[in-house]
């Protein structure tokens, strides 16, 4: 009997929040990148509130050509890690992320809360704007892995095989 699996992919826009790097203490494992994304939906004059709605990522940068460019990203802005959103740069990126999972945590603070959120592995940068100037799109780039190249605006509503063929 064969086993199939689903897999469970991402594709938006958002901003880079909360990057992290942690250091394998045995130093034979490459280093962890993490960050939140905090992606949009919905369309621009849909408002709620004032506020966009959006959604929240977690994610684990795993694809080896996503990490080279986010080690070129923080080299380049060096900033990114401030904790004081107001000096840390605003970087706006298109994505995709697969192996999707729910999950949620409490955020302390003066009002603990409950923050829900999807986490993935990023997989796939599409472009990075970085304080409203393109610092890399996928389409312009030398390098870049096969189906990464769509033109997301173009093709929001990619079909199953589009999905699977960014994977490959």
């Amino acid at each position: 009997m064969k086993t199939n699996y689903s897999l469970l992919v991402a594709r938006g826009v958002g901003f880079v929040n909360d990057i992290r790097i942690s250091k394998d203490p045995t130093g034979q494992l490459p280093d962890c990148m993490h960050m939140n994304i905090s992606a949009l939906h919905g369309k621009q004059a849909e408002l709620h509130r004032g506020i966009y709605a959006k959604t929240f990522f977690s994610v684990c940068i795993t694809d080896e050509n996503a990490r080279a460019l986010f080690l070129k990203l923080t080299k380049a802005h060096p900033g990114m890690f401030c904790k004081s959103p107001k000096k840390r740069p605003r970087v706006f990126i298109g994505f995709t992320v697969t192996g999707l999972m729910p999950t949620s945590y409490e955020k302390a603070g003066k009002k603990p809360q409950r923050i829900h959120c999807i986490e993935g592995n990023l997989t796939d940068f599409l472009f990075i704007n970085v304080n409203g100037e393109k610092f890399y799109n996928a389409q312009n780039a030398q390098n870049v892995n096969s189906g990464a190249a769509m033109n997301f605006e173009d093709n929001a509503e990619a079909s199953n095989d589009e999905l699977m063929a960014i994977e490959a």
